[in-house]
């Protein structure tokens, strides 16, 4: 029996309200270990609701967009705990619960529908990780802009930008490597199911051109790597500005491969258009 979702909507706001009374009144040595456990809590309650999702629909909850909200909803607190852990900052993990909770509030204003239908095509091995990858990848793109835009608001009002640089360049990194690898997945999947490798799905070009765009700023964050070790400096200047604003112009193709795509007449009858 699946969880009712208003539990797991109420949990996310608690959570948060909670997390900012604790900034505010406890000593700051304790504010890290709260929040740790308040984001590895969230995550854990939405992995027991999408864990009840699957066994109720007998499929996995990958299908629609709302269902991939609620994985993305997953992956985000979870990141924070690990990036809070190298970075030491907090705002990271309030801004995975917080945005958590954004989508938990879409889901909930725009509810799917819930069925157990699969089609052909997607009863596949490949499925899963698949879309797994691809989710996590976004995640982490995500948390790379959040990283960037701070920075740049650092600039912007004449502080110091804060030591996350290297975060910054092992996140893009991995997250490359994750829709790297989701899209081999998906040319082999293409293939068992329809005899090619690429359709030149509106889908598939836009994953395309993110890969493309990320790929451009590794090359970037290369050759800049490069020129430190031969002149022993730092990131710095217009380096870490024209990193930081390239990364925000990433993540928005991020966002239309991911939803806006689903807007496209050419995408009407796409198998990779997530459905309500």
């Amino acid at each position: 029996m699946v969880i009712h979702y208003e539990y797991l909507l109420y949990t996310a706001a608690v959570l948060l309200v909670l997390l900012f009374l604790v900034s505010i009144l406890q000593p700051c040595e304790k504010r890290g270990k709260i929040a740790l456990i308040a984001a590895f809590s969230l995550s854990t309650c939405i992995g027991i609701y999408l864990l009840s999702l699957w066994i109720t629909l007998e499929r996995p909850p990958m299908r629609s967009s709302g269902e991939t909200r609620l994985w993305y909803s997953f992956f985000l607190p979870l990141l924070g705990c690990v990036l809070f852990h190298n970075l030491r900052q907090r705002w990271i993990i309030y801004y995975g619960i917080f945005v958590s909770l954004v989508f938990l509030t879409i889901n909930y204003c725009k509810p799917g529908i819930f069925d157990k239908t699969l089609m052909p095509a997607l009863q596949s091995p490949w499925f899963i990780p698949h879309v797994l990858t691809y989710i996590l990848g976004y995640a982490l793109f995500s948390c790379s802009a959040l990283m960037a835009g701070r920075n740049l608001y650092m600039k912007l009002t004449g502080r110091p930008i804060s030591d996350n640089i290297l975060a910054i360049r092992n996140t893009v990194r991995i997250g490359f490597s994750l829709i790297t690898l989701g899209m081999l997945m998906g040319a082999i999947w293409a293939q068992k199911a329809w005899a090619h490798y690429w359709g030149w799905d509106p889908k598939e070009v836009w994953a395309l051109i993110t890969w493309l765009i990320y790929a451009l700023f590794l090359h970037f964050d290369w050759r800049v790597s490069i020129q430190q070790q031969q002149t022993e400096k730092k990131w710095e200047g217009r380096h870490t500005v024209g990193m930081n604003i390239f990364l925000l112009a990433a993540f928005a193709a991020v966002l239309i491969c991911w939803f806006g795509v689903n807007y496209l007449s050419s995408a009407a009858d796409s198998i990779h258009t997530y459905r309500n």
